[in-house]
């Protein structure tokens, strides 16, 4: 037994080097990338492309740009500004003409380029919502005489949520102020707040007097881990979103590769071996916590994606084939479906966005559904109980199936027997 489970982590090393060599690198989104990294690929971007206009001049394709001669260094000159002014040469006449079209084609270029107004709103919500890169709150400050007046309450509420502004409203006795502020990413931050509560309660029930009825020593270590990175995830998140960066990703990620290599470890201990689970419990954090460092370092999410995706794959198969030790089995598939839908409002996050009238964002949607996970996970730590005939969600669906395939041809043939029955008239 212990070659066999030898064989199996050479194998998957094996297959792992194999992937990491065959599949092409998955290098971070850039969307990802904060002001600063933006900025330096912009100006390389900038200087590789003045090098190569250079190159094209030199080798004679284009032409030359014509000297630049500034009207100011002439006229640093004390001795011949006077009489370059009065009498100009034509130099000078040059340099003005090449001056006067310059800030004309300037005038003429913001002409063209004037936004309307729709975009200039377009341009606000862009600079305000879509990337926020400071800790600085969008703040708005009104001085107001009467506060009493129903209009001013109005236009400070149709502000408010033009802006969309959320928190509190203080008012002052000396001076009437209101003071609406808001942070950035509000919903995306305050959408992991369910992560904390769940990771808080799950933790508190696992130790109150057994409530979950853990038998075994690798499932309280595997659980305690997952409630662990429940709870994580919400600071995490949270640090993320209000100033979305690569640094502050590491810090989002990192919880959720605990709570999913956790999840792993405890579904082996449930499924195949306790001892092999339990075993398997702190290789499969080294290997999420090395994904994420990986990722840091050498700028690539094949590590991680394994890691993320693996168990996605392998739970919901190993729930329906594989007998179960505990009752109330079907919450785990509940729980793969909720991560699924939050996988795919990730991937629609502009599309709901939109729908939404800027309203809700897919990844705020995605994090609800995400924290319906472990509320399934705990729902069936509560209810479940230790199962005497361990059979398959696969088996039970098999015998529900065949039964009601019976119970129908029954139903059948019973009608069938009843319409042969001869009438026989009375004497």
């Amino acid at each position: 037994m212990r070659k066999r489970t030898v064989y199996v982590w050479v194998v998957a090393i094996v297959c792992f080097v194999v992937l990491m060599f065959v599949t092409p690198a998955i290098p971070q989104n850039q969307a990802y990338h904060d002001f600063a990294d933006t900025r330096e690929f912009f100006v390389e971007r900038c200087l590789a492309r003045e090098k190569d206009r250079q190159d094209v001049i030199r080798q004679g394709l284009i032409e030359p740009p014509k000297p630049k001669v500034k009207m100011s260094n002439l006229m640093k000159v004390k001795s011949l500004a006077l009489k370059q002014t009065q009498y100009p040469t034509r130099l000078e006449n040059r340099i003005r003409s090449e001056a006067a079209e310059h800030v004309q084609a300037h005038i003429d270029r913001n002409i063209a380029c004037k936004a309307t107004p729709a975009e200039h709103r377009e341009k606000k919500e862009r600079k305000l919502f879509d990337k926020l890169n400071t800790l600085e709150a969008v703040v708005l400050v009104y001085k107001i005489n009467d506060l009493s007046h129903p209009q001013t309450c109005f236009i400070i509420d149709v502000n408010a949520q033009e802006n969309r502004l959320c928190g509190c409203a203080v008012i002052y006795d000396g001076i009437s102020v209101v003071d609406v502020e808001g942070i950035p990413n509000t919903l995306n931050v305050v959408s992991n707040f369910p992560f904390l509560v769940i990771g808080v309660i799950g933790l508190v029930l696992r130790y109150y007097r057994n409530y979950f009825k853990l038998s075994m020593q690798g499932e309280l270590w595997g659980w305690t881990c997952f409630y662990i990175g429940v709870a994580a995830v919400a600071f995490g998140s949270a640090y993320y979103h209000l100033k979305p960066n690569d640094a502050r990703l590491v810090w989002d990620r990192l919880p959720m590769t605990i709570a999913f290599t956790s999840v792993m470890s405890i579904f082996i201990i449930e499924r195949i071996d306790e001892r092999k689970g339990t075993i398997s419990l702190i290789p499969l954090l080294m290997a999420g916590i090395i994904s994420i460092l990986y990722w840091s370092f050498f700028d690539d999410l094949r590590p991680y994606a394994l890691i993320q995706f693996v168990p996605c794959i392998a739970i919901p198969v190993m729930a329906i084939l594989l007998p179960p030790m505990y009752t109330h089995s079907s919450y785990w598939l509940w729980a793969a479906v909720f991560y699924l839908l939050a996988k795919v409002e990730e991937a629609a996050d502009k599309v709901i966005y939109e729908w939404t009238h800027h309203i809700v964002s897919g990844h705020t949607l995605k994090h609800l559904c995400a924290a319906m996970v472990p509320v399934f996970l705990t729902l069936m730590l509560a209810k479940r109980s230790i199962q005497t005939e361990r059979q398959s969600l696969f088996q039970t669906w098999r015998v529900s199936w065949t039964k009601f395939k019976d119970n129908g041809s029954r139903v059948e043939s019973y009608t069938c027997s009843y319409s042969t029955v001869p009438v026989v008239e009375s004497p």
